[in-house]
């Protein structure tokens, strides 16, 4: 960002150039706050684990504070880039500026967009992982007491006989192997939260890298404003990945996985109708289509585009193909694209000059 600051008219560096300055330390403020965040609810919520692990309010309290607290580090990170990208807007809307200077503002304006969202992710993403490890860090010793509560069998309420539980996990109605009466068996709150929450947050824990993989292709995918067929299956795929990966630990340490899920393979479906249950059949077109036209645009296959273009699905026009190929850094295919429309169009602009400028207008539209 001082680089590109170098490239403005003395003028406008010595009114910018303050508020650049301040924000590398600010970001490093930030990740020293966070760290210290981060030290201080470590300690403080080992304490409550080990003092109230099976007290779903103090846990509850404490997380939703820690997160109340990464919040407000988000919000001093918005204030902060707010600052920088209102000048720089200012600035880009006075009359008298220069094309040049109207460039580099522009650039800069998306440098500082940009490293504000990362900012902001990578807070994000710290509480996540610590969220993640501390409420595992729980599982662990609900587990521990779990097993406490277990090593004392029931007591048959007739003949008073003791007995193995066989459904452990969870309320039941089991007989008696002595006198075969039926008996009401609820678990304590401590095997009950363990293959509860517990189950869930050790399986998260063990598919942390498949989640970090699957957010990652989440936020690649939404950013994309015309994805294919492949965009959405390659995301699915993603998916697909953390909740096998999370589903072959839960089965691993839930004895109920069988009864409840089935197989890894039909757990792993059930959570996948949840991410396409509200996909109209025209998106799934759009991207079909989408996906066949970048394939012939990437190619330089312009006599397949110019048979696909009357097949135009409805809300997609060549435009949204072209803006579709410069997404994905491809401006041969975008440009090739821009040439059929200036035709179709009958435009009377000079050719090189207005697909410069759509060029320019599709930068500005992914950039900004």
């Amino acid at each position: 960002m001082m680089t590109a600051l170098q490239h403005l008219s003395p003028h406008l560096q010595q009114e910018l150039g303050p508020l650049l300055q301040r924000w590398a330390p600010f970001v490093h403020k930030v990740t020293t706050r966070v760290n210290e965040v981060i030290g201080e609810a470590d300690q403080g919520l080992d304490q409550l684990i080990d003092a109230h692990a099976t007290d779903f309010g103090p846990m509850g309290a404490a997380f939703g504070a820690l997160q109340a607290r990464f919040k407000g580090i988000e919000g001093k990170v918005g204030t902060a880039a707010d600052q920088i990208e209102k000048q720089v807007w200012e600035m880009l809307f006075r009359d008298d500026l220069p094309p040049h200077d109207s460039q580099v503002l522009g650039h800069i304006h998306t440098l500082i967009t940009r490293e504000e969202q990362q900012l902001r992710d990578q807070v994000n993403m710290r509480y996540e992982e610590l969220h993640m490890k501390k409420s595992a860090d729980w599982a662990r010793r609900l587990g521990a007491l779990a097993e406490q509560e277990r090593a004392e069998p029931p007591s048959c309420t007739e003949c008073g006989s003791p007995f193995q539980v066989r459904v452990f996990w969870q309320s039941s109605n089991e007989p008696c192997p002595h006198c075969n009466a039926l008996n009401a068996l609820t678990p304590g709150m401590a095997t009950a939260t363990y293959y509860g929450q517990g189950a869930h947050a050790l399986s998260h824990e063990a598919a942390w890298a498949a989640w970090q993989g699957e957010q990652q292709a989440t936020a690649a995918y939404n950013r994309l404003r015309h994805p294919t067929a492949y965009d959405h299956w390659h995301w699915l795929q993603a998916v697909r990945n953390y909740w096998t990966t999370y589903y072959q630990h839960y089965q691993q340490m839930h004895p109920g996985f069988a009864e409840a899920h089935g197989s890894i393979e039909q757990a792993v479906e059930a959570k996948l109708k949840h991410y396409v249950a509200y996909d109209p059949p025209v998106e799934a077109q759009k991207r079909d289509f989408m996906g066949h036209m970048m394939n012939a645009a990437c190619q330089g296959n312009l006599p397949q585009v110019q048979q696909m273009v009357p097949h135009l699905p409805q809300g997609i026009d060549l435009e949204d193909c072209a803006t579709a190929a410069f997404e994905r850094n491809d401006v041969a295919a975008a440009t090739l694209l821009l040439n059929l429309r200036y035709d179709m169009e009958g435009e009377d602009e000079p050719r090189d000059a207005w697909i410069q400028e759509q060029l320019r207008d599709m930068h500005r539209l992914l950039h900004e």
